[in-house]
Formats: C-alpha cells, sequence, structure tokens
C-alpha cells in the first residue's frame, strides 16, 4: 500500500527542481532507451543538451560508429517527440 502523503511530497519536490513531465529534458533522459534503442542503451549515454545540439557519449568508439549511421533516426525521433528542443545536430564523445 502507497503512502499517499509520501508521493504527494515526491511530485512537489520533482515539480521544483523541473524534473516532472512539464520539464523536456527531464522527459528526454526517461525515453532515452526508446530513442537510441535497447541494443545501444548500454553504451550510449545522452550527455547534454547544448543550444540545438544533443551532446551523446559512448564507451567505446565502434559504438560512435554505431551512433553516427542512426545519427538521422535518433535525431528524427528526439526531434519528433520533444519538438520544443528544437535539436538539429548529435555530437558524440568517447569516454572509455
Amino acid at each position: 500500500m502507497r503512502d499517499e502523503g509520501t508521493e504527494k511530497i515526491l511530485e512537489k519536490l520533482l515539480a521544483r527542481l523541473h524534473c516532472d513531465d512539464s520539464n523536456p529534458y527531464a522527459s528526454l533522459h526517461r525515453q532515452w532507451m526508446d530513442i537510441v534503442g535497447v541494443d545501444l542503451i548500454a553504451h550510449v549515454k545522452l550527455a547534454d543538451v547544448k543550444g540545438h545540439t544533443l551532446v551523446v557519449e559512448v564507451d567505446h568508439p565502434a559504438w560512435s560508429n554505431l551512433v553516427l549511421m542512426r545519427k538521422k533516426q535518433i535525431i528524427g525521433r528526439v526531434r519528433s517527440a520533444f519538438p520544443a528542443l528544437d535539436i538539429k545536430l548529435l555530437q558524440l564523445r568517447v569516454t572509455g
């Protein structure tokens, strides 16, 4: 059984931190697996959104090649789900 008082407090806290569904950045992070796919999610991390650019980190250069092959698809999915972000570019960083 849920404690409704705790749930309400948590909802208020998340809203104050702008971590609720009204924040497209928070929603983008929550939907990242659907955007990049199950096969990439363990190796591809959404690091940041800078202006109109997604900054994506990969843990090995081989994964960066796969991301580059799917770049248009990834940007298209983000633009479709979050048009307000107006994402146009994808920047890659290799961290491993």
